[in-house]
């Protein structure tokens, strides 16, 4: 029972990881405006030197505070390196067993259960860094940045009911 109750969670945070991966340190000020990119094209990783820079022109980050977030971002990166390249591959091997004849359902749960773990340590690591850079923040700035990320669940449109036409 505890086994299933710990999957049944690893499972929760994968689906719960695409929404909650999008929040990040300065969501607001790293998101693309509308028009930046073309529709169907990838969403692009912010680099840390951008999002950085950002987040010194819209909360007025002095150099040293600026110097504290790179350590942070450094020290991130390098943990996140390999986590980042097992996702890569939890990805791959999760397509080709979707698309595997025979279907082999334990094969995609073990992998699922895999990716739902590296998903957990990157979620972890994303609150982290979160958690520290407000440490350095002062109360001005950290008020600022609140008022710069958009209130969770804001912006979504719900699907359209079952019995409405399709476009």
């Amino acid at each position: 029972m505890k086994r299933q109750i710990i999957i049944g969670s690893l499972l929760t945070a994968t689906l719960a990881g695409g929404s909650f991966g999008a929040w990040n340190v300065c969501a607001a000020a790293t998101r693309p405006a509308k028009g930046d990119r073309a529709c169907g094209e990838p969403r692009r990783e912010m680099f840390p030197e951008k999002r950085l820079a950002r987040m010194a022109k819209k909360l007025g980050l002095s150099d040293t505070q600026q110097a504290q977030i790179k350590v942070i971002f450094a020290a991130e990166r390098e943990k996140n390196g390999p986590l980042i390249e097992k996702m890569k591959e939890y990805r791959k091997q999760l397509h080709d067993a979707a698309k595997a004849t025979p279907f082999d359902e334990a094969a995609v749960r073990t992998v699922a259960t895999n990716k739902a773990q590296v998903e957990v340590e990157l979620t972890v690591s994303r609150a982290r860094i979160q958690s520290q850079i407000n440490g350095i923040l002062t109360p001005e700035q950290r008020q600022k940045l609140e008022k710069l990320r958009p209130p969770m669940g804001k912006g979504k449109r719900l699907p359209p009911p079952d019995d409405a036409p399709l476009p």
